[in-house]
C-alpha cells in the first residue's frame, strides 16, 4: 500500500506512513477523550465490524450481479405468443380471403376473428421487439431469441392488418 498523504509505500495495512502519522500527532496532539477530539477537528478512527464488511459484500455480489446471462429470456414468452397468434391471424385472413365471393355474413365472422387474433399479435410483437432495447439501456444481456420471434410476430401481424384494411375497404 502507499501512504496517502505523502504516497511513500508502505508494507503494512495504514493510511498514512510513520512520518506522516507523527506530523499528525504533533499537529493534533493525542486527544484523550472524544469531545477533546471533536473540539480539535482530530477524525476519529472507529473500528469497522468484521459482519458489517462481510455482509456488505454479499450484498454488492447479490446487487450487483455483472452476469450476462441475466435478462437473456426477458419477454420470450410475449415473442412466442405473438408468433403463435399472428400464425392464427394469417389463417383466418386468407380463410376470409377464400370465402369472399360466399354470403357477407362469413366473410364478417372471419374478419373478426382474423382481427380477434391480429390486433394482440400487434402488440405483444412490438413489446418484445422493444424488449431490446431495454435490456440494452439496463446493460443486460440481449434477448435475440425474444427479438426473433416478436419481429416475425409484428411482421405477420403487419401484413394481416393490410390485408384486412384492404378489405375492409373494397367492401364499403
Amino acid at each position: 500500500m502507499y501512504c496517502r498523504k505523502c504516497g511513500k509505500f508502505i508494507d503494512y495495512d495504514a493510511e498514512v506512513c510513520v512520518d506522516c502519522q507523527k506530523e499528525l500527532l504533533e499537529l493534533y496532539g493525542e486527544p484523550k477523550t472524544q469531545a477533546e477530539a471533536v473540539e480539535k477537528g482530530t477524525p476519529i478512527a472507529q473500528p469497522v465490524q468484521q459482519s458489517y464488511v462481510a455482509t456488505t459484500c454479499e450484498q454488492a455480489h447479490v446487487n450487483f450481479n455483472t452476469s450476462k446471462e441475466t435478462g437473456r429470456t426477458d419477454g420470450l414468452a410475449k415473442g412466442i405468443v405473438s408468433l403463435i397468434l399472428s400464425n392464427f391471424a394469417l389463417m383466418f385472413t386468407f380463410a376470409m380471403l377464400d370465402v369472399l365471393s360466399n354470403p357477407l355474413g362469413y366473410v364478417a365472422a372471419y374478419y373478426i376473428l382474423a382481427l380477434g387474433f391480429t390486433i394482440p399479435s400487434f402488440c405483444l410483437g412490438l413489446s418484445a421487439v422493444k424488449q431490446l432495447g431495454k435490456n440494452c439501456s439496463e446493460h443486460k444481456a440481449k434477448p435475440v431469441a425474444t427479438f426473433v420471434l416478436g419481429l416475425i410476430g409484428f411482421v405477420f401481424a403487419a401484413l394481416c392488418l393490410t390485408i384486412l384494411a384492404f378489405v375492409f375497404l373494397s367492401l364499403l
